[in-house]
């Protein structure tokens, strides 16, 4: 199977079912107690990126591997908590960005344009979830908060909010307003959505008494074009299908799937950007 399939080239693909096969053999209370004879442990592997990378349904991949769907739902729930404990370590934390931003700033003294805006995760209707529905979008989703730099390369994804929020209600309650506020070398780039965070530059609002000047429009323009890359960054991201075209799910335990399934997807996004740094 090649990268657009799942996701992996051959060498990512190799390193990862090393890590995992190594977690394994150190932890054999993870290890699967049953299942189907003449799956590998690389067959699961590639059976799990393949439903995060297209978002198919079950009984399509069970018709692709040859079993039931019943299978491909328990293999594909096992594999994730194994996924999550691999790639702990790609999975950003509320530390983690401090470490990058301290990073970024010791390799220059000059000031670095950093871009955030948030993007919604959908998530399978629920009626009686009204704090995941997101008036914005008509949807029902999980808010992330995405930082990247200037060439719209991903340094860090907040923690996973309830989507009926606003941007600048979720900046701040992820902690990452506080953060980034510690920093005067920092031009801080956002979208209409985070006016009134501390040392923001945001496009000019325009209303129907005060309709925007000349200069604001070029304003605007410009700081567009230099907030643009942001959103590569997030499609980027959502080349893992799952996180673009809906988290389906009806477990009990509903919104710890959900968040283990967002989790992976981020750690599987920070794990190819590693493999391919070195």
């Amino acid at each position: 199977m090649d990268e657009y399939v799942i996701y992996f080239d051959n060498v990512q693909f190799r390193a990862f079912r090393a890590r995992i096969c190594y977690y394994l053999r150190k932890n054999p209370e993870a290890r699967r107690k049953r299942g189907r004879r003449h799956l590998t442990t690389s067959d699961m592997i590639r059976m799990t990126l393949l439903v995060f990378r297209h978002n198919l349904m079950q009984k399509l991949v069970a018709g692709w591997f040859k079993v039931h769907q019943s299978s491909v739902s328990r293999i594909v729930s096992w594999m994730r908590g194994v996924f999550r404990a691999v790639l702990a370590d790609f999975i950003p934390g509320p530390d983690d960005l401090l470490a990058i931003l301290n990073k970024l700033l010791s390799e220059t003294e000059r000031p670095i344009i950093l871009l955030v805006d948030g993007t919604l995760i959908p998530v399978s209707q629920r009626k009686d979830n009204k704090a995941d529905f997101s008036g914005k979008h008509r949807k029902t989703g999980k808010n992330i908060q995405v930082t990247t730099d200037v060439k719209g390369e991903l340094l860090h994804v907040g923690p996973i909010l309830p989507g009926a929020h606003h941007d600048r209600w979720c900046i701040k309650e992820s902690g990452i307003e506080e953060v980034l506020a510690r920093y005067s070398r920092l031009l801080k780039h956002g979208d209409k959505g985070y006016t009134g965070v501390t040392d923001f530059i945001v496009p000019h609002k325009s209303s129907k008494h005060h309709p925007l000047t000349i200069e604001q429009v070029v304003e605007n323009l410009e700081i567009n074009a230099i907030r643009c890359p942001v959103e590569r960054g997030i499609a980027h991201l959502k080349v893992l299908s799952i996180l673009r075209t809906g988290i389906r799910t009806h477990a009990v335990n509903r919104e710890a799937v959900i968040e283990e399934i967002i989790s992976v997807a981020i750690g599987l996004f920070f794990f190819k950007q590693s493999m391919r740094r070195s």
